[in-house]
Formats: C-alpha cells, structure tokens, sequence
C-alpha cells in the first residue's frame, strides 16, 4: 500500500483471519482497479479515484466492516445472499466468512460509474 499508515494498521490486527482478509482483499483491488489510490482517513482504509472516495474498510474483532457512502440499499439482495449483515451505510463481512469478490466489484463498479463527474470526496448532499 501506498499510504504506510494502511500498512502499519493492518499489522496491527487482532484477528489474523481479519488481517489475511484485508491484505488479501487490498491485493485484489490493487490488481483489478490500479488507478485507485489508497488512503487511510478517519480510521478507515480507503480507495479513492480522482481523489473521491469510492470504497473505505475498518475491521472489529470479529469481522470487517465495508463502506460505499450511502449506496449499499442498491445491493440489499446480493448481500443478504451472500450472508452478511447490512445497514443502510455499511456491511459487515465475519472473520469466518468467505469474500464475495464478484459482489465487492460490482460495488466498486457502481462507485466508479456514480462517481465519475463527482468533483468533491463525498456524493453532493441532494
């Protein structure tokens, strides 16, 4: 990762199933979307494009958390099938569970495509 302090963060990991998932996760978005850039703000492991936020991660001892903004209702369906719990800004991926890699770029995909004439971080507030 770009920014050290992401590094730094993830070794500090409690849970090594949480820390293998993350660099596993960063490694794969590194590989799939090289034009995002890394970023850690507010705690949160974060991708961002032309300088907006498109996707942002955090960890709790028993899983790690997923931020898309306020986008995550659009993808209700795909994540109750795949098992992980949701609010209308977050889901939330358990420390046992799989990553739906499929779903994380579909995720990524709405961002880039929402976000592509976005001048600011965050989406203007409506």
């Amino acid at each position: 990762m770009k920014d050290e302090r992401i590094n730094d963060w993830l070794m500090v990991i409690e849970s090594s199933k949480n820390q293998a998932h993350l660099m596993d996760i960063f490694a794969w978005i590194n590989k799939n979307y090289p034009q995002l850039e890394d970023a850690f703000k507010w705690r949160m492991a974060q991708f961002l494009d032309h300088g907006v936020f498109i996707i942002g991660f955090d960890v709790a001892k028993k899983w790690i958390t997923i931020a898309l903004e306020d986008e995550l209702e659009h993808f209700a369906t795909e994540i109750d099938q795949a098992g992980y719990y949701r609010t209308a800004k977050l889901m939330r991926i358990g420390e046992n569970q799989s990553v739906d890699y499929q779903l994380l770029a579909k995720m990524i995909e709405w961002q880039l495509e929402g976000k592509r004439d976005i001048k600011s971080f965050w989406r203007p507030k409506k």
